[in-house]
């Protein structure tokens, strides 16, 4: 399961909602052994000042050992339970101030050439995120909706609804630097086919169909000559994990050098020849259609010593916004609407980056709202099972789901300008558990609502019985 988090903290700000300084103790569940919990309390660190710049800022974390069964990654590792803290907060400042939660994220987001330091001192390069904040506000008819949405809680009983924006800023690399390394075999054959072979697993995110796109691309044939291998070590040694959203960047990175070195050579032939003549000419004139190419992302020097430097090679953005709404009598959330709205760079396949935003947004709508762990006294699990653990199906997932890219063409420190897109959507499920907190405060007068996630039916009706 994914690490439990407990986040205290301590904010200042002024009247116009923005940050002064931030103090925050993380303290994660990692159960009866260690696994992951340092590596993913460590991104948990790294990720929770989330799309916000904070002048002042003091984050402490610690992994707890507990009798607990022991936790692990999951898509997202840490990153998810530090931008909630954020997320929470921003919407805490919000309610303080009686100020719409947008004014004050927008106040306080990432500038582009002030406002724009890390607490780890690393700078947000090509900050996309002002224009993803305003833009989505725009296109996805946020005031508007705000006004309908109070003008439908003042009219209502019973009903109740809410909306919310947030954002994530997600840094692409392992923390762990040495493995940000990935190799790469291709090998043409005389008949113009290739075969690619590289140390990622595709699991069904769709890196092999990058990875194809990218040798096509570099050689200008059809991808239906590209036949990504299995992994093997026999071909790839001492691969990195398929993780951190880094597959394709890796290992696309070091495909397009061993195809680009084989492309060099071909271009001291007749470059007019069908790309199956010109192969054959190569295959006789003795030149090589194989190549390996071995790729480590450059630039990367953060001290964990002094916790300072540059942790990642660059950082994916988004924004979304989320509708919700409450039955007060039985606690029942409904995602109506989400508009999100992404920096993916130039995407390699938009088809498969859509999908991978989709399918991330809906495990975060279940992990915010529905599943969890519940154990009887004796710490037997009782929600063990598809009957008593509750993961999102089609009927949970919102009747309006509207998902858009920005154009970027500005990443030049990745393989064709392209941006990871594996984990960041799912932190931007984090904006239906804040919905739902707008949502609930609706009922209550200038009082901060203390929702834990998962905000689980019981948790929101027993918050809405207690308003008086």
């Amino acid at each position: 399961k994914r690490h439990p988090f407990k986040i205290y903290y301590e904010v200042g700000f002024d009247d116009k909602g923005l940050l002064i300084a931030l103090c925050a103790q993380i303290y994660s569940d990692g159960g009866a052994y260690t696994d992951l919990s340092p590596s993913i309390l460590e991104r948990a660190m790294f990720h929770l000042d989330g799309a916000y710049y904070v002048p002042n800022i003091e984050i402490k974390a610690a992994a707890c050992r507990t009798n607990n069964h022991s936790n692990t990654a999951f898509r997202g590792f840490g990153a998810p339970q530090g931008n909630m803290a954020m997320e929470s907060i921003m919407e805490d400042i919000a309610i303080y101030l009686k100020k719409d939660s947008f004014l004050v994220r927008r106040a306080n987001c990432y500038g582009t050439k002030e406002r724009n330091m890390t607490p780890y001192g690393q700078s947000v390069d090509n900050n996309q995120l002002p224009f993803l904040f305003d833009e989505l506000y725009r296109i996805s008819d946020y005031e508007k909706r705000s006004r309908e949405i109070q003008a439908f809680n003042r009219e209502h009983s019973g009903k109740v609804r809410g909306i919310s924006m947030t954002a994530t800023k997600f840094g692409i690399a392992f923390t762990a630097r040495f493995l940000n390394q990935a190799n790469a075999l291709v090998n043409v054959h005389v008949d113009g086919t290739v075969q690619v072979s590289t140390g990622a697993t595709e699991m069904g995110q769709g890196v092999n169909t990058k990875l194809a796109q990218i040798v096509a691309d570099t050689f200008g044939i059809p991808t239906s000559m590209v036949r990504v291998m299995p992994t093997s070590t026999e071909k790839n040694h001492n691969t990195s994990p398929t993780a951190a959203s880094s597959g394709a960047d890796l290992n696309g990175a070091a495909v397009l050098e061993a195809a680009s070195k084989i492309k060099q050579r071909l271009q001291s032939l007749d470059k007019s020849l069908p790309w199956t003549d010109l192969i054959k000419k190569a295959y006789l004139e003795r030149l090589s259609l194989g190549e390996y190419a071995h790729y480590k992302t450059p630039g990367l020097d953060f001290d964990k010593d002094s916790g300072k430097g540059k942790a990642f090679n660059y950082f994916t953005m988004g924004t979304a916004v989320t509708e919700v709404e409450i039955d007060e009598y039985t606690g029942e959330n409904k995602v109506l609407r989400v508009d999100i709205l992404m920096d993916v760079g130039r995407s390699i396949n938009p088809g498969i980056d859509r999908g991978q935003v989709i399918g991330a947004f809906t495990q975060a709508m279940g992990w915010v709202t529905t599943e969890k762990l519940v154990y009887d006294g004796k710490r037997h699990l009782l929600s063990h099972s598809p009957t008593t653990y509750k993961i999102p199906s089609v009927q949970d997932t919102p009747p309006v789901f509207n998902i858009s890219f920005i154009e970027n063409h500005t990443n030049s420190v990745n393989v064709h300008a392209s941006k990871a897109v594996g984990e960041h959507p799912f932190v931007l499920g984090i904006s239906v558990w804040t919905a739902i907190k707008r949502a609930i405060g609706v009922r209550y007068i200038d009082k901060i609502i203390p929702l834990q996630s998962p905000a689980t039916g019981e948790q929101i009706l027993a918050l809405i019985s207690e308003k008086n």
